[in-house]
């Protein structure tokens, strides 16, 4: 089971078949397994919905896929996500996914195998480019997402909204440690820290990532995403000013 203290059993548990379900399909060629996201990190409070375990493997085939889908089918319908990676594609990810394989690396329970972010080289240059990318794309797809959701009736302005908040602290935490400064563990503090560096007003949104926390979801995805638009604005404009 994993060394996971903050999570409680019945996730840990599912967790477990998580990984069962990756040895059966991969064996030997299962290289690493990790929780990662917000199961990862004891300060967030929906560590215990949906975990989330990467996979890193030797190889993998269209074949592999669909039997992982099948032999991990319970356990994905209860609430567990699966990511498989190759060695080679975590490789090849560090300078153009530079933020996600950076918050792997420094936010991760390691499950089996070696720590596969040993080998992993973060250039600095990579990382700012990719929180320059990230601090632009957050407002931008957030409005496009509830745009096709209200026109079409698919999709989640729930998630679209969650998505965009959970992107905002990972940026936050980020560019906090790009900057050689101290990155809360909790969130809004975290969120209140990046806002004075970026000389915004967090209060919106540390009462929105509250209220998310808290009820598990938001009542007006467009009133909220109203709150935020001048953090999001701001935080864009201060992270596209960092020097390289």
């Amino acid at each position: 089971m994993a060394n996971a203290p903050w999570l409680p059993k019945r996730t840990l548990a599912l967790v477990d078949r998580g990984v069962e379900a990756l040895r059966s399909v991969y064996g030997d060629r299962l290289q690493a397994a990790a929780i990662v996201g917000a199961a990862a990190s004891p300060a967030r409070h929906d560590r215990a919905r949906a975990p989330q375990v990467l996979a890193i493997v030797a190889s993998t085939s269209v074949a592999d896929a669909r039997s992982l889908a099948e032999t991990a089918a319970k356990a994905m319908r209860d609430g567990l996500r699966l990511r498989v990676l190759t060695e080679a594609e975590l490789a090849g990810s560090s300078d153009v996914f530079t933020l996600e394989v950076t918050e792997w690396r420094d936010r991760h329970v390691l499950l089996a195998g070696e720590n596969p972010f040993d080998a992993v080289t973060i250039d600095a240059a990579d990382l700012r480019r990719s929180l320059e990318q990230s601090a632009r794309g957050i407002s931008r797809q957030l409005r496009n997402r509830l745009i096709s959701v209200d026109a079409t009736g698919r999709g989640s302005g729930q998630e679209a909204l969650s998505a965009a908040l959970e992107r905002t602290i990972e940026l936050a935490h980020h560019t906090l440690l790009w900057l050689g400064k101290e990155a809360p563990g909790e969130e809004g503090a975290l969120l209140e820290a990046f806002g004075r560096w970026a000389e915004v007003d967090a209060s919106a949104i540390v009462k929105l990532v509250a209220e998310l926390r808290g009820k598990g979801r938001l009542d007006d995805p467009w009133k909220a995403f109203e709150s935020i638009v001048p953090f999001l604005d701001g935080a864009k404009h201060a992270v596209d000013g960092m020097g390289a």
